[in-house]
């Protein structure tokens, strides 16, 4: 695993990473408290970002109509559209 720099300078201000290399996990850490943690892989390993996308699997999928969505919404569907055409 390529490390990344210890330290980012956001607007959100300075947000800290540390390696673990023996859990080879990565902890984002900001305004002194940890933020997420994610393996080697990328995945996250907090237990609320898999709680949440378990409740996502719960429920069907249904069809927008996207008239009804606000400009900005349908303009990013549209661009990630093509991106995946």
């Amino acid at each position: 695993m390529h490390l990344p720099p210890s330290k980012h300078a956001s607007k959100f201000g300075v947000i800290k990473l540390h390696f673990r290399k023996r859990t080879r996990t990565l902890t984002y850490e900001q305004k002194g408290g940890w933020q997420s943690r994610a393996d080697v892989n990328g995945i996250s390993l907090d237990a609320h970002i898999h709680a949440l996308y378990g409740l996502v699997l719960q429920h069907a999928g249904k069809r927008i109509d996207r008239h009804a969505l606000p400009a900005t919404t349908v303009d990013c569907l549209q661009t990630r559209q093509r991106s995946l055409d």
